[in-house]
């Protein structure tokens, strides 16, 4: 069965899938990416440490990098 792809970009504050996707409130816009059923996401240099700890299911990529 294949998987599908998805990218979504928002606050996971006011997006329900967000916070699904990622379990962790985040109140800025970020980066959300699914490829082959792999998360990963796009943090700002505020959120990089804390979203490393909370959704340790993502790879979670610095903004600046």
């Amino acid at each position: 069965m294949a998987r599908d792809n998805l990218l979504m970009v928002a606050d996971s504050e006011h997006d329900a899938n967000m916070l699904y996707a990622v379990r962790m409130f985040v109140p800025d816009p970020f980066i959300y990416l699914s490829l082959n059923g792999k998360c990963h996401v796009v943090m700002t240099d505020l959120e990089i440490d804390r979203a490393r700890k909370q959704a340790p299911h993502c790879r979670v990529v610095c903004l600046t990098q």
